[in-house]
């Protein structure tokens, strides 16, 4: 089955009338769940089994949701109707949720069923390749992304902004997705929401927890004491010193930063010509520089905890 095709006749002339939307939106539409639910069936595995009942992943699926979700997902007797059924009046979070879901149980029939290995690797790559396609065409907001998970090989993570959408906003998101950082992604999707609706000193405080955050999480696991209400970042960085985490001449690297997190908002508005009379300029100067703290956290976050991972 090929497509989804960018460049198709419609979507050209949109193009020329300047219809398509210039941001990412979060809305699921109708015509979006429609396009994953087609692919969805169309890479439906089925299994003839000469010694039992054949095998149809997505029974498996519908099994597998209820079970998650703890109910019936509908009322529909057959399974290809039950999935569309759910799909099509489901939230976005239960939505994305059964994705995942989807993908996690092809990734475990592909070892399960040794003997369909390969086409099960090509079924998962396909399915995952054309729903990003829908995603990326459509202008919606997420992205499938590997996550390392032993239960959940991929993951759906949303991002804000076509300039914010970089390795450096994805990445710490996929090494926060397990139990050690729950604290630090929290901070981070915080920090995500808020540069969503424009909240741009919302969003460089959300990072600034989601770091410190970070930073507490190692030490606990390293069992380095600090003072949990007094000591901030330049404090909590120094005690990595005491680790094996980071090397000595790299601790000031890290400890510049934080008056970039502390002072960077206030600095810009008392810039000369900026903090009188330029309501809108001030915004544009905050984005960006909520663009640059958001992409730096992130960078920062990551080389922590791969750095942390090493370390163990």
């Amino acid at each position: 089955m090929i497509g989804p095709i960018k460049d198709l006749f419609f979507r050209r002339m949109k193009a020329l009338k300047g219809e398509l939307p210039e941001y990412y939106s979060y809305k699921l539409t109708n015509e979006i769940r429609h396009k994953i639910i087609g692919n969805i069936l169309d890479h439906r595995y089925l299994r003839n089994n000469p010694f039992g009942r054949n095998y149809d992943e997505l029974e498996e699926f519908v099994i597998l949701l209820e079970r998650e979700l703890g109910r019936s997902i509908s009322d529909e007797y057959l399974t290809e109707k039950k999935i569309q059924d759910f799909l099509f009046n489901s939230t976005s979070e239960e939505f994305l949720t059964a994705i995942e879901l989807l993908i996690a149980l092809k990734v475990s029939n592909m070892h399960k069923f040794h003997d369909d290995y390969h086409y099960l690797q090509e079924n998962i790559s396909s399915f995952i390749s054309k729903v990003n396609s829908i995603f990326k065409i459509d202008k919606i907001g997420y992205e499938i992304v590997p996550a390392g998970l032993e239960d959940l090989p991929f993951i759906v993570v949303p991002f804000n902004s076509k300039y914010l959408y970089l390795e450096t906003i994805k990445q710490p998101m996929i090494l926060m997705f397990d139990e050690d950082f729950k604290g630090p992604l929290n901070e981070f999707q915080k920090a995500l929401d808020k540069y969503k609706i424009n909240d741009f000193e919302g969003a460089i405080i959300n990072a600034n927890k989601s770091y410190e955050s970070t930073v507490k999480t190692i030490l606990d696991f390293k069992k380095i004491d600090y003072n949990e209400k007094k000591d901030k970042i330049p404090q909590l960085i120094d005690k990595l010193k005491d680790s094996d985490l980071i090397d000595s001449t790299l601790i000031s690297v890290f400890s510049s930063f934080w008056p970039v997190l502390k002072n960077g908002p206030n600095n810009i508005r008392n810039l000369s010509g900026i903090a009188h009379g330029q309501g809108k300029e001030i915004k544009k100067i905050e984005k960006t520089y909520a663009d640059f703290v958001l992409r730096t956290v992130g960078t920062y976050i990551v080389f922590l905890i791969e750095r942390f991972k090493e370390t163990k």
